[in-house]
């Protein structure tokens, strides 16, 4: 009688696939035992980074989704060595079609003639654990169709319970036991996520919900009768993805040339992904943590959708806080960002003190300190932040595990943005729109015409603020480096005819501010800003005309 793991792997099947892996990495040079150091560091490390990346990718889905998974860790590993584990192919055989339709039968319960208008015999994508199909559902709506491999599912208990072989393989490259013990637990989290589509299709309800009130975010709609754990049937956008815009940008012969692609150029759509992925980590539902360009659409409206993959979401507190550690760095206060980071990770035994990591932090020089070759005096934010993760790590610090989902999103989509626009400061100018974003959603609610009926003279003192406040958003818009904090003061019940006439001129001075915010930003601003200012405009008119009205 085999014996069985609690995981339901057969002792048999653990030890035999332990060979295999055990003589993989050998073959490889990245087996336990004494090394020698061959050529200068540099060409060293490159050369580590693909050997890494081939016993990964030779061990099959599991070992190659781990490799996906360590390409993000930019705070565990040098960028020469991310950047080549990303390059690891995200592909498998497809699963034959006889079984696929069997599979999405057992799990819905209905036949796909029965259920689509047009089934395409043929995947148009086979990843590592899912194929997709194009149909029809009965009323011609297009949907994709994600079925899982099961043959690659079923491999999934037995190489992840292997996954600790690696760490010898790890620790050449500088890992820590403590990061590696971190990484594995980490990755089977996110494995769990990335098999489990029940998972993705509350992550894209999500999205769509964000999508109704930000207008640079799009997202497919999920049909939730036909979808399953192992069967995902979502709308099938139009627009392009994003890994075949980068490959017209970077043909020699194509969009390469002109560097523009539908409208809009290598930064200013650098500038859109990040802004959209900061968007959705500080102030949405959720956002992507693998924010792959085969995950990613560019929609004909100019919109970002993403279409897949594993999700995540900051809790509140955590959300506020990376908002003030990520105002601190753009500001130059390393000892502020310090404090606000430091809430936010663990300190491992033996770790540097917390007055130490300060010292540290102090001291960065992105030239000597940076992950991108070439960093000029006017870096990218995201330089500061991979310097100051990478460090933390080095002082014996880890991330938790919402950190390390922010982490792994930002580097990803900012390597991801550098693939067409290398020398543009994106995650700079995102953090700037986003906090306009947020300052100017607040100045809407703060003059909501809703409430405008009921609360007259509570906000004929609030506007008098107003125009101090609309300074600020201008100081934002120009320069980023202000953080604005809006309160509201409550008027004494008094002070009504002294607040009638002090808001008249309040709302004048706001008039004429609104118009200097539309002539000085609007030009250069997106649709989403205009709409705003126009809300904003509206509002105010109309609350001057009801005070005006009610001081007859």
């Amino acid at each position: 009688m085999i014996r069985h793991l609690q995981n339901g792997v057969p002792r048999t099947t653990l030890k035999s696939r332990r060979l295999e892996i055990e003589e993989r990495l050998a073959a490889y040079g990245l087996a336990r035992g004494p090394r020698r150091l061959l050529g200068d560091a540099a060409d060293y490390e490159m050369a580590y980074a693909r050997r890494l990346r081939a016993v990964l990718e030779s061990l099959g889905p599991v070992f190659s989704s781990f490799g996906l998974y360590l390409s993000s860790r930019i705070d565990l590993l040098p960028a020469t060595i991310c950047l080549e584990l990303a390059a690891t192919p995200d592909k498998a055989d497809a699963t034959p079609l006889t079984t696929a339709q069997a599979l999405f039968s057992r799990e819905t319960g209905c036949l796909t003639k029965d259920a689509f208008s047009t089934f395409a015999e043929e995947p148009f994508e086979s990843r590592l654990f899912y194929q997709t199909h194009a149909a029809l559902l009965q009323d011609g709506t297009p949907v994709a169709i994600k079925i899982i491999h099961l043959e690659a599912e079923e491999q999934v208990p037995c190489d992840v319970e292997l996954l600790s072989l690696m760490s010898d393989a790890l620790a050449i490259g500088g890992m820590t036991a403590s990061c590696i013990k971190s990484a594995i637990a980490d990755f089977r989290h996110t494995l769990r996520q990335q098999i489990d589509f029940i998972h993705e299709a509350k992550a894209l309800a999500a999205l769509a919900q964000d999508a109704e009130e930000f207008d640079m975010l799009g997202a497919p709609g999920v049909q939730i009768d036909l979808s399953t754990a192992k069967v995902l049937v979502v709308e099938r956008l139009g627009g392009t993805s994003l890994a075949d815009v980068i490959a017209l940008f970077n043909s020699p012969n194509g969009a390469g040339r002109v560097g523009r692609y539908g409208g809009i150029d290598r930064s200013e759509l650098a500038r859109l992904l990040a802004t959209v992925w900061l968007r959705q980590a500080l102030l949405g539902h959720t956002f992507p943590v693998e924010p792959r360009p085969e995950n990613i659409r560019l929609l004909p409206d100019k919109r970002i959708s993403f279409t897949g993959g594993v999700f995540s979401r900051l809790p509140p507190e955590p959300q506020t806080n990376l908002w003030d550690y990520l105002i601190a760095v753009s500001t130059e206060h390393p000892d502020r960002a310090c404090s606000c980071l430091l809430r936010e990770i663990r300190k491992e035994e033996a770790a540097a003190s917390d007055d130490e990591l300060r010292q540290r932090f102090r001291q960065i020089v992105l030239f000597r300190d940076g992950i991108w070759k070439g960093v000029g005096d006017h870096a990218d934010l995201s330089e500061y932040l991979f310097a100051q993760w990478r460090l933390a790590s080095e002082c014996g610090y880890t991330p938790r595990a919402h950190l390390s989902s922010f982490f792994r999103g930002l580097f990803t989509t900012t390597e991801v943005a550098r693939r067409f626009a290398p020398d543009y400061a994106a995650v700079t100018e995102a953090l700037r729109d986003v906090r306009l974003m947020a300052s100017l959603t607040e100045l809407r609610g703060m003059i909501s015409l809703r409430q405008l009926g009921d609360q007259m003279d509570k906000y004929a003192v609030m506007m008098t603020e107003l125009p101090q406040r609309i300074d600020e958003v201008l100081t934002l818009a120009s320069g980023g480096n202000a953080q604005l904090k809006i309160h509201i003061s409550e008027p004494d019940s008094h002070r009504g005819r002294k607040n009638r006439s002090a808001a008249v001129t309040a709302l004048l001075l706001v008039l004429a501010a609104i118009a200097l915010l539309s002539h000085n930003i609007t030009t250069s601003a997106g649709p989403w800003v205009v709409r705003l200012i126009s809300i904003a405009f509206v509002a105010a008119s109309a609350l001057l005309l009801r005070v005006v009205s009610n001081s007859r």
